[in-house]
């Protein structure tokens, strides 16, 4: 499909949320974090590499920021964004 021209700071916005998206995942695979919807790592190298050619790069601060607004999005829309407790157990 052929996608029609960006404007550079939506370029820049893409390559954000992608560099922010690839983090999340890294940590997932490095069993930090568990859950959430399953990232397209193709599609956000492709969109991240475009970005980075057309001269974007991401302040650790901007990418922090970008990846907690999507574990939050991400954890607004499950019914149960933690698991529930589990019940004390008494040893006596």
């Amino acid at each position: 499909m052929k996608r029609g021209r960006r404007s550079k700071k939506t370029v820049r916005e893409l390559g954000l949320w992608s560099v922010a998206a690839l983090s999340i995942d890294d940590a997932r695979m490095y069993g930090l974090l568990q859950g959430g919807p399953t990232v397209n790592r193709e599609r956000c190298e492709e969109l991240l590499k475009k970005a980075t050619d057309a001269g974007h790069t991401y302040e650790p601060e901007e990418v922090t920021a970008a990846s907690v607004a999507l574990i939050n999005q991400w954890n607004a829309t499950q019914e149960e964004p933690c698991p529930p407790p589990s019940p004390a157990t008494d040893a006596s």
